[in-house]
Order: structure tokens, then C-alpha cells, then sequence
């Protein structure tokens, strides 16, 4: 039988009887201090406040089993909220990570406790719009937001994802050779990283989006304006616009 007390050996003092909730925490914040991904700590905070912890984190680690596993799993599947299968893969992914981040505290748990677990089957069949199409949705955004058509044609035309079309700066378009530079992405209005090394890449594009984005960028070369209520709100708590990053 394991021992169901756990003994954490922490910074200062060991800490007896530690809860899953504990080691969530614990991981997260050395994710932080190892300098990770935002955005992926980001992710795997909402995972355990949202599903992991509701589910397990007033359990004792040493008392995990592969079964607990499997019904992990179940509970993702009946919760209403959760329809999609590619989500519950991956915040099952977020409770493995956990798992091993407990074995490498040296917590008592089943080498197969997260291996061999039957996850859904994620439906990978992607839809492909014609030129039509894709002209079609650009003349509806057109009409919605006009400002933002630049983002269909980006998408079609480089097979940018939003946050890497939204960091595209003028300086990244080599407009005489048709090609975009992918350097960054923006997340949360701010500039980040991009996701892996392969994501940073020299495009060559079609000389059609290459106009496309000249005739965006001589439209909107501004920021897009706001109203009077919100310009004066700006300036009773002090705003300082942004320097000009160039984005388009």
C-alpha cells in the first residue's frame, strides 16, 4: 500500500500531506521561473483551475491510479461545456504533464498510470474554401469591418494564423520581392514569440497579396480611430499612446 502521506521537500521546510492542488501550483510557478511560453503556462493554468483541480486537487498524489486516469477522461466527456474532442485531448495532455512533474518529486505513482488511456478521436477532416469563397468572405468582411479584410487574404493567400497576421509589420513585407518575413506573432495586444522554431519562416507569396496589403496599408496607415467618450476615459487615467511598431 503507498503511502498516502506526501512529503514535498520545498525551498525551506518539507511539507507534509501535500495535495495535487500543491503540486499544480508548484509546477506552474517553476514553468515560470524556467521562463516558458506565456501563453502555454497560460494554458495549462486554465486546464488545471478549470478541469484538473475541480476534479482531483484535494486528492493525495500517492493515492492516483491508472484508473483515476480513465475516469478523468470520463469526466471531461460528460461535462456539456467541453464539445470538442481535440480540447479534451489536450487538457489531458496538461494532466500528464502533471503526473510526471508528481513522479519527478519522487511522489509513489504506477509507471502506467497515464500510458495506454483510450482518449476520443479527434476528427481532423479540414474544409478548404474555393477562391470564391474565400473572395466571398473578404466582400463580407469588407462591408462588417473593412479594416480587418487584410486578415482573410493573409490567411488564404500565406496561411498565416491570426496571431501571426496581427504581428505582421510593414517591415516584414519584402515588397519588390514578394515575400513576408514571419517574426513574431501578437497575443493579448503585445508582441510575442512564435510558437516553435519552424514558425519563423521567409514567405514567397503571390504578387496578388503582396497588393492587397499595399492598398491596405495606404487605407489604413492610421491607428483606427476612437470616439470622443472613449479618447476622454483615455485621458482622465493617463493613456500614453504606443509608439508606431509598424504594424499593418
Amino acid at each position: 500500500m503507498a503511502n498516502q502521506d506526501s512529503t514535498v521537500t520545498g525551498a525551506s521546510q518539507p511539507v507534509r500531506g501535500a495535495r495535487v492542488a500543491f503540486f499544480g501550483a508548484q509546477m506552474i510557478e517553476r514553468k515560470r521561473k524556467k521562463k516558458k511560453r506565456p501563453s502555454t503556462i497560460n494554458t495549462y493554468e486554465s486546464h488545471l483551475h478549470n478541469h484538473i483541480l475541480p476534479f482531483a486537487g484535494n486528492r493525495l498524489p500517492a493515492s492516483l491510479r491508472r484508473r483515476d486516469s480513465m475516469a478523468f477522461i470520463d469526466h471531461l466527456l460528460e461535462k456539456p461545456s467541453l464539445r470538442s474532442a481535440h480540447t479534451i485531448v489536450q487538457i489531458f495532455k496538461t494532466w500528464r504533464i502533471l503526473i510526471h512533474y508528481m513522479m519527478d518529486e519522487d511522489i509513489p505513482l504506477p509507471a502506467n498510470i497515464v500510458s495506454r488511456i483510450e482518449l476520443p478521436e479527434i476528427d481532423d477532416s479540414r474544409v478548404s474554401l474555393t477562391p470564391e469563397q474565400v473572395a466571398a468572405a473578404a466582400v463580407a468582411m469588407r462591408e462588417i469591418e473593412p479594416r480587418y479584410e487584410i486578415l482573410v487574404w493573409l490567411g488564404a493567400c500565406a496561411g498565416l494564423r491570426a496571431g501571426e497576421a496581427l504581428g505582421l509589420t510593414r517591415a516584414c513585407v519584402s515588397w519588390k520581392e514578394d515575400l513576408l518575413y514571419i517574426q513574431e506573432q501578437r497575443q493579448r495586444g503585445k508582441a510575442a514569440p512564435l510558437k516553435t522554431k519552424a514558425s519563423y519562416a521567409t514567405l514567397p507569396v503571390d504578387h496578388f497579396l503582396i497588393e492587397q496589403l499595399a492598398a491596405h496599408v495606404a487605407n489604413f496607415s492610421e491607428p483606427e480611430p476612437i470616439t470622443h467618450d472613449a479618447a476622454r476615459k483615455r485621458q482622465a487615467r493617463g493613456h500614453v499612446e504606443p509608439l508606431d511598431e509598424g504594424l499593418i
